[in-house]
């Protein structure tokens, strides 16, 4: 039986803590990155933060990098705190090992973006809506012009990421990758094409759609905003 993480990362206080997000209990182990002490659920392991950094950059290092914490397990399964898997994780490892005679080979698992193919439009997407600094979006897109990468190459959706193990090939890419988004913006659906063509890396894109397996959004936008609301008013009392 292959050994399976499903992992995840809760950080800051954008939005409630999901215990579901890395699915029901089975035959897989389940973990969440945080920097809250105090989260508990049955049959999920927390670890604390490591290193220093905002929320944003502080989830980005188990997210990217994953042979640095599951270097013993034969897939991992990231999945964002804001989406919940609908299969069982080894019925999703099932599926991509049926799509290679003979298992599949080790490395990242791909899903195509549905709506959008081009990095530089998700780029400008994300600084129009605060995601990014204007300042931080010219740098990221001259750097990008500046080495050729073309507009409309593709898009991936970074919720949910699939990895099969034991690759150097793929560990080198992701600390390049990690290195990347540190020294730009902190959207890594913006770096991840741009990486992809400027070192080559093998395209394993999946026939099937991230919401084939997962369900997101698992908070609507009223949840998230009553949420902090919240926050804030407990942050105003605690001040008086």
């Amino acid at each position: 039986m292959a050994r399976i993480t499903v992992y995840s990362c809760y950080f800051g206080l954008y939005e409630p803590f999901n215990p579901e997000a890395t699915a029901q209990e089975g035959d897989h182990a389940r973990v969440v990155f945080t920097d809250h002490a105090d989260l508990a659920t049955p049959g999920v392991i927390f670890r604390q933060a490591e290193g220093e950094g905002d929320a944003g950059r502080l989830s980005r290092l188990a997210k990217l990098r994953p042979h640095l914490f599951f270097g013993d397990q034969d897939w991992v399964i990231y999945i964002d705190n804001g989406a919940k898997l609908s299969l069982p994780p080894a019925e999703i490892v099932a599926r991509i090992e049926a799509l290679y005679p003979g298992g599949a080979p080790a490395g990242r698992y791909l899903f195509r973006h549905k709506r959008r193919v081009c990095a530089y439009r998700e780029a400008r997407l994300c600084m129009r809506q605060g995601k990014i600094p204007r300042a931080d979006y010219r740098r990221q897109v001259a750097h990008y012009q500046a080495a050729g990468f073309p507009e409309d190459w593709g898009l991936f959706v970074n919720t949910v990421m699939i990895q099969k193990m034991g690759d150097p090939a793929t560990d080198a890419f992701n600390d390049a990758w990690h290195d990347h988004y540190m020294a730009f913006s902190r959207r890594d659906q913006v770096s991840l094409p741009f990486m992809l063509w400027q070192s080559g890396y093998p395209l394993r894109v999946l026939p099937f759609g991230m919401t084939d397996i997962a369900i997101w959004p698992f908070f609507r936008r009223w949840k998230r905003l009553k949420f902090q609301a919240s926050v804030a008013r407990k942050a105003a009392a605690a001040a008086e």
